[in-house]
């Protein structure tokens, strides 16, 4: 009898250790994240020619926009820097648009974009920041010789190394006004990326501090 037991709280202990292993990996990847969507801002479609604003709890495809408000510019309003469409951080006010996504604890992570300035007002240096999960970094552009038709983008990039199985990531203007920082062309890897590398800038470089 003693041996019946024995096997049978054995047996309760094995299902309880897998119990728990179980809630534990089902908690490791919250439901609100997310796999990485590459970003050109293509979605939703903007008429020709013109830009629209989208304000808090709006999304963008991936995209939601958390505070502010942001400009979805369409095709031929501006040069964008990759497909038709592109977003000015700034509507009306300065906006910010993050998502949540599913990462590997301890593995290293590097988001790549396409940044430059809305050339129809000031100020003339644009600020812009970017952070995913502990990461934060704030990069400024001067307008310069910018124009709508030469907007001439500038290849970013930021890496970060996740903590959990769920990241936040975020993109915030800091520029006052309606003029802001304009963002295209997202993407994210991990340390085997094969973006595109030649006049990559980071945030080491003097105008991204």
């Amino acid at each position: 009898m003693a041996t019946g037991r024995s096997r049978r709280r054995g047996t309760a202990v094995l299902l309880a250790m897998a119990a728990i292993l179980l809630i534990s990996g089902l908690a490791a990847t919250p439901a609100e994240a997310s796999p990485f969507q590459y970003s050109s801002f293509e979605y939703p479609l903007v008429p020709i020619g013109i830009h629209q604003e989208y304000g808090t709890g709006r999304s963008l495809g991936p995209w939601r926009v958390e505070s502010g408000n942001v400009d979805l510019i369409g095709r031929d309003y501006w040069q964008a820097a990759e497909g038709a469409q592109s977003l000015d951080l700034n509507g009306r006010r300065p906006g910010r648009i993050g998502q949540v996504i599913r990462t590997a604890p301890g593995n290293v992570y590097e988001i790549q974009f396409s940044l430059s300035v809305n050339p129809e007002g000031g100020p003339y240096t644009k600020w812009l920041e970017v952070t995913a999960g502990d990461t934060k970094r704030v990069f400024t552009l001067d307008t310069g010789s910018r124009t709508k038709k030469k907007m001439q983008y500038l290849r970013y990039k930021i890496t970060f190394t996740p903590t959990g199985f769920a990241t936040a990531i975020s993109f915030r203007s800091l520029t006052s006004g309606p003029w802001g920082p304009v963002l295209d062309n997202i993407v994210l890897c991990g340390d085997n990326c094969k973006g595109p590398r030649n006049g990559f800038l980071n945030w080491l470089i003097p105008n991204a501090r």
